[in-house]
């Protein structure tokens, strides 16, 4: 295992070392130099030719090794790796891994740092194998020569510990990801090849000391066979991934579009919105700018209530109050702009309003909470309003507020046929009418609004 390919040269080169990893590359070099002399090799009497086999064979298959989607690539040099640290123990490994490093790497394209770490790692994951591996089957010195698949799985273990769990530490390092998230994703699944890798060395190595040279050509196949079973499951894997990499690119594009649509559509309803609120404003002179005042006062009123922004209530209220008056497009001109005060039968036309209102706001989807108000904004609390006499909770809580809201506008706004209320007296009207006009909860909720939000200026911004 390594920690450079083929596959990751353009983004290695693009990526440094962070100094959390240069000092974790630097303390592996000391402790692979340290561990090397340690264990004090003595390479007289090594059968070099058995030695010379499993060093081709561990560096062609770290030469050839699988890419591990761009980050790392995994091989079956391992085989050949543990085999010699069992028959020649730590010399083996000190021959062997410095072989598998520098097969592994490539001098154009990867930084020196890389050969250094890949050869410490691998240097003191065979150590480990070699060490686990003598001294227990040390103690199985009188059994069956098949009891040394056990030291021999133990010793798969100690390498895969060693050298997964540095290459994860540093990727981590360098990526800013946690190591265990990296083992995770990249590492875990080879846990049970090391085992199978192993047994196969225990396989390699039992060959050429019964065979020789014949022997361990003999014991190639097998291992041969894992590594194109490997092989092949990366490459599905990697697949796999680049097609939901893809996939999820995709979609994210379609959602920035479908976004950009969705603000572009928001935008246009509501200039369509007030393009009709203004055209109603220039027929209904003596209220112009009404309805954004009142939206603002209303949308106060429903902040101190709790009612959070942006909600499908909040989204209603606003609608609402910027198009209660929408039915008055149905109310003729001689009634609507007369100066004077109207008569029964036009009162009685008046006040179907909000009835057509809230029959032309129904027919569009999005509208159809804003509707309720334009049915509700003249019923009272107590019962006395119209068009349905409709009392208390049986108002929609959105109307409640937007009656409270659309009082204090129309009271506090210059009338043809009165002067305007001041602000205190249009408060203490308001107060007054508690729980006869209006909710007594709304109300209290209009008078806890900072002194800024009922200021006459302030409601009159948008006029």
């Amino acid at each position: 295992m390594t920690t450079g390919n083929a596959t990751s040269q353009a983004e290695a080169q693009r990526r440094a070392l962070t100094p959390a990893a240069s000092y974790l590359v630097a303390a592996a070099a000391v402790a692979a130099l340290g561990a090397s002399a340690a264990v004090r090799p003595d390479f007289s009497g090594i059968d070099w030719l058995g030695l010379a086999l499993l060093a081709v064979a561990a560096a062609a298959s770290e030469r050839f090794g699988i890419s591990l989607y761009g980050e790392s690539s995994v091989s079956i040099a391992f085989v050949f790796l543990l085999a010699a640290a069992m028959e020649y123990g730590a010399e083996g490994v000190l021959v062997v891994a410095p072989l598998m490093a520098l097969a592994g790497h490539s001098f154009r394209s990867l930084p020196p740092s890389r050969l250094v770490y890949n050869a410490s790692v691998t240097t003191l994951g065979g150590l480990a194998a070699s060490a686990v591996f003598h001294a227990v089957n040390g103690t199985l010195a009188d059994a069956p020569e098949a009891a040394a698949v056990a030291p021999t799985l133990l010793a798969a273990g100690a390498n895969y510990l060693v050298t997964a769990g540095l290459i994860a530490w540093v990727i981590g390092l360098s990526s800013g990801a946690h190591p265990l998230q990296v083992w995770s994703e990249k590492y875990l699944w080879l846990m049970p090849h090391y085992f199978v890798l192993g047994v196969f060395s225990f396989i390699v190595a039992f060959g050429y000391r019964e065979l020789g040279a014949p022997g361990l050509l003999v014991m190639l196949t097998p291992p041969l066979l894992i590594r194109y079973g490997m092989k092949q499951y990366v490459d599905r894997t990697a697949r796999t991934v680049t097609a939901l990499k893809e996939a999820n690119t995709e979609l994210s594009e379609a959602n920035i579009r479908i976004s950009a649509m969705s603000k572009e559509l928001e935008e246009g309803y509501q200039e369509t919105l007030h393009a009709l609120v203004s055209a109603l404003d220039v027929r209904d002179s003596e209220v112009h700018g009404h309805s954004q005042r009142v939206v603002q006062l209303s949308l106060q009123i429903a902040a101190q209530l709790g009612i959070p922004p942006e909600s499908e209530a909040w989204r209603d209220l606003e609608h609402g109050a910027l198009l209660h008056d929408v039915g008055k497009i149905g109310v003729p001109d001689a009634i609507l702009r007369k100066p004077g005060e109207l008569t029964p039968e036009e009162w009685q036309l008046m006040r179907q309003h909000p009835a057509k209102g809230c029959a032309m706001l129904q027919q569009v989807h999005f509208l159809r909470g804003a509707a309720l108000i334009a049915h509700c904004h003249h019923e009272r609390y107590d019962g006395t309003g119209y068009p349905r006499g409709l009392a208390g909770e049986a108002i929609p809580l959105t109307a409640r507020i937007f009656a409270v809201a659309d009082a204090f506008d129309a009271m506090t706004s210059c009338r043809p046929y009165r002067q305007p209320l001041s602000v205190e007296e249009a408060c203490q009207e308001i107060r007054r009418s508690s729980g006869t006009q209006f909710d007594p909860q709304v109300v209290e909720a209009f008078r806890a609004l900072p002194a800024s939000a009922s200021d006459e200026g302030s409601l009159r911004q948008a006029a």
